[in-house]
């Protein structure tokens, strides 16, 4: 999320919006094994500075585009049972023993001068699983919550995507209920 996009899409000679459409995204979240190496401090920092990043970016939407409803998307379930081979083998070491698992991810944080109990918890908490996008879920929701004045409405495509698996080509997006994401997105902006 970045809080000055709505200025730098004014700037480029577009009217303020009269509605925003969020989502932190499933790639905020980190890959197991050797993908995994993948995430440095920079997006550790990212993953665990979420709400604050969030807070910020719909604060600045308020205060750039007053007028404009604001949505918060849910993001999408994973579908564990898509992944198969290496990827598979990841996440069936992550169930069985997720620190293990995450065992790359918390030595090159490590590294980089995370403290290790902090390396640890968020190398667990980010992995691209079904539980992760769960966590990061309730993290945006808690988040939304916090807001004194009016929050963004809630889109939640996780629950459409839930246990829908057949709907999806790579375990992660659902083409087919696309559809279904805009009907929730028009009823959050009060649009229908």
């Amino acid at each position: 999320m970045e809080p000055g996009f709505v200025e730098k899409v004014i700037s480029w000679g577009y009217p303020a919006p009269t509605g925003i459409y969020l989502n932190s995204g499933l790639h905020i979240l980190r890959g197991l094994g050797p993908r995994g190496l993948d995430w440095n401090r920079q997006r550790y920092e990212e993953f665990r500075g979420l709400e604050a990043a969030y807070t910020a970016t719909v604060q600045r939407c308020s205060e750039v585009a007053p007028a404009a409803r604001i949505a918060l998307m849910l993001s999408h379930c994973i579908c564990e049972d898509f992944f198969t081979g290496v990827w598979g083998k990841e996440v069936a070491d992550y169930k069985e023993d997720p620190v293990r698992a995450t065992q790359n991810c918390s030595s090159e944080l490590i590294g980089e001068g995370v403290t290790a109990a902090d390396a640890r918890a968020g190398c667990v908490d980010s992995a691209f699983t079904r539980g992760g996008i769960l966590r990061l879920n309730e993290r945006l929701l808690a988040a939304n919550r916090g807001f004194q004045g009016k929050a963004p409405s809630i889109v939640d495509a996780f629950s459409i995507t839930d246990g829908q698996c057949n709907a999806t080509f790579d375990g992660v997006h659902y083409n087919y209920h696309v559809l279904d994401e805009l009907k929730l997105l028009f009823d959050a902006l009060q649009l229908a």
